[in-house]
C-alpha cells in the first residue's frame, strides 16, 4: 500500500459530511499511518473531533498555520482535491491499512525477538515467554481494530443454548462450580470472562480454600485448571494436595491414621497420591514462577488454553505479582495488575480466581469489609465477585466466608469447618439464614 493511499484517507475524512464522519473516523487510528505528515494531520483532526468541531479543511488549515507547517497546508489542499474518486473505496483501503499495521507489529515483534536471541547467556524460559507475549500483543492489537459494535440479537441463540446446557449439565450454574454447593447457590459458579477475588488476612486459609475449590471443581465440572503459585513452591502445594487426598470422601479410615502433626503411615500417603492421580492427571497444572508479571501471565494463560483447554485459572496472590511497566506508587502498580487480570479473563473468556491480601490495619480478627482490600480500590472495582475469609479468634476449626460483592446472585455468609492437618474445608451453613440448599461431606463427590 503506497503512502499516498494514507493521504487519501485524510483527504476523504476532511471532505465528508458530518453524518458520515462518525462512522469513518472510528475505523481509523494513528498507528495506521506511516507517513509522519498524515499522522500529524490526523491527530489535529482527532483533537477537533473530540472537541465537538467538524475537522474539515477550513478548521484544520488555521491550526497548521499556527503550528508553522505551511507545507502541510498545501499537502492537505491537494489531498482534498484528489480524494473524490477514492471515497468510494474508503473501506477497502482502510482494511488494507489495518493489515499493514498488523504486519508492522509482527515485524517489530520479530526484530525484538531476534535482538533477545543475540544476547549472551539468554535464559530460554525468558526468551520463550517474552516471545509469546510480543506476538500475542500483536495479535490482540489486530483484534482491537475490528468493530466492537454489533446487533443485540447477533449470536443470541448461541448464548441461549449455553444457558440451556448449563441448566441441564451443571444444575443451573452459569459457570464452573466452586466445588461447594452452598457457595454456588450464591455466586452461581465462576463465570467465563469474570474475576473472583478471594481475600483474607495472612494464615486464614486462602491458598487451602483455593486448592479445595479447584480440585473439587475439576472433579465435578470435568475441566482443566491452571494454578499460578507466586508465593509457594510447587512441592509445597503438592504436599498439601496429598494431605487433602487423604481426607477425600470415602477415606475416613486413612484420615484417622494421620496424627495432629500431619504425619501419616507410608501406605496412607501412597493411597492419597493414588486418589489424586486418578482425578488430576492432565487436569491440574501448576506454575510456581516467583517473579511473575502480567505479561508472562497473559502469555502462559493463552498457551495453556491452547495446549490443555484450561477452564479455570487461579492466581496466588495479587499483591506479590510484579508489574512489567512503570508505576510511581505501589497502589498504581496493584491497580494496573488488577486491570490486567480483568482484561486477561475477558480476552480469553476464562474465569479467574485471584487471591488477595487484606490491609493489616483491618485488625487481626473479626469480619472484614471491602474497604480492607489491600493497596488499591481498583481490586473491588474490577472484580465481579469478592469473597472474604476470616476466622474467629482462637478458633482454628472454623472459617467464615463472606460474599461481599456479587454481580451474579445473592450475598451470603457461610460457615466452614476446617481440618488444618489435611487442609480440608466442609461447608456447614449460611449464617445469614437464607434458604440455600446445603450439601454434606466432600461436595466434589456428591
Amino acid at each position: 500500500m503506497r503512502r499516498m493511499d494514507e493521504g487519501y484517507i485524510i483527504g476523504s475524512l476532511v471532505t465528508i459530511k458530518t453524518s458520515e464522519l462518525h462512522e469513518l473516523i472510528e475505523e481509523v487510528s494513528e498507528d495506521m499511518f506511516e507517513d509522519p505528515r498524515n499522522k500529524f494531520i490526523y491527530n489535529i483532526m482527532l483533537a477537533l473531533y473530540k472537541r465537538g468541531d467538524l475537522p474539515d479543511i477550513i478548521s484544520i488549515v488555521p491550526v497548521l498555520e499556527k503550528k508553522d507547517r505551511p507545507e502541510l497546508v498545501d499537502y492537505l489542499l491537494q489531498l482534498g482535491e484528489e480524494c473524490l474518486f477514492f471515497r468510494s473505496n474508503f473501506n477497502l483501503i482502510v482494511k488494507q491499512l489495518k493489515s499493514n499495521l498488523y504486519i508492522r507489529r509482527v515485524k517489530q515483534a520479530a526484530h525484538a525477538i531476534t535482538r533477545m536471541t543475540e544476547e549472551p547467556l539468554i535464559d530460554i524460559e525468558v526468551l520463550q515467554t517474552e516471545s509469546e507475549a510480543l506476538l500475542l500483543k500483536a495479535a490482540q492489537e489486530a483484534q482491537a481494530l475490528k468493530p466492537k459494535c454489533s446487533s443485540a440479537i447477533e449470536g443470541l441463540r448461541s448464548v441461549a443454548e449455553n444457558m440451556i446446557d448449563n441448566w441441564e449439565n451443571q444444575g443451573g450454574l452459569k459457570g464452573v462450580t466452586s466445588g461447594f454447593q452452598i457457595v454456588d447457590q450464591s455466586v452461581h459458579g465462576f463465570r467465563k470472562g469474570e474475576v473472583t477475588i478471594m481475600a483474607g488476612r495472612p494464615s486464614t486459609g486462602k491458598t487451602a480454600m483455593a486448592m479445595n475449590m479447584i480440585i473439587r471443581s475439576i472433579i465435578k465440572s470435568d475441566i482443566s485448571a491452571l494454578f499460578f503459585s507466586v508465593e509457594m513452591t510447587k512441592e509445597s502445594l503438592q504436599e498439601r494436595s496429598i494431605m487433602f487426598g487423604i481426607a477425600m470422601n470415602g477415606a475416613e479410615n486413612d484420615r484417622r491414621q494421620v496424627d495432629d502433626g500431619g504425619y501419616a503411615p507410608p501406605v496412607v500417603i501412597r493411597d492419597g497420591v493414588s486418589r489424586l492421580e486418578q482425578v488430576l492427571e492432565n487436569r491440574l497444572f501448576i506454575d510456581d514462577t516467583s517473579m511473575l508479571n502480567e505479561a508472562q501471565l497473559r502469555s502462559r494463560v493463552g498457551r495453556a488454553i491452547i495446549e490443555h483447554n484450561i477452564g479455570l485459572v487461579c492466581i496466588d496472590y495479587l499483591q506479590i505479582m510484579q508489574y512489567s511497566g512503570k508505576a510511581e506508587t505501589r497502589q498504581v502498580m496493584v491497580t494496573n495488575l488488577s486491570q490486567s487480570i480483568k482484561a486477561i479473563a475477558k480476552d480469553f473468556k476464562v474465569p479467574i480466581l485471584c487471591l488477595s491480601q487484606l490491609n493489616r490495619s483491618s485488625g487481626d480478627s473479626g469480619e472484614p469489609h471491602l474497604c480492607d482490600l489491600r493497596d488499591s480500590g481498583a481490586i473491588e472495582q474490577d472484580a465481579d465477585v469478592v469473597l472474604m475469609l476470616w476466622r474467629p479468634e482462637n478458633d482454628l476449626g472454623h472459617t467464615y466466608m463472606k460474599v461481599a460483592k456479587n454481580r451474579n446472585g445473592k450475598p451470603a455468609k457461610i460457615e466452614f469447618t476446617f481440618d488444618a492437618v489435611c487442609y480440608n474445608f466442609v461447608a456447614q451453613r449460611d449464617v445469614t439464614g437464607q434458604d440455600l440448599t446445603l450439601a454434606s461431606g466432600f461436595h466434589a463427590y456428591d
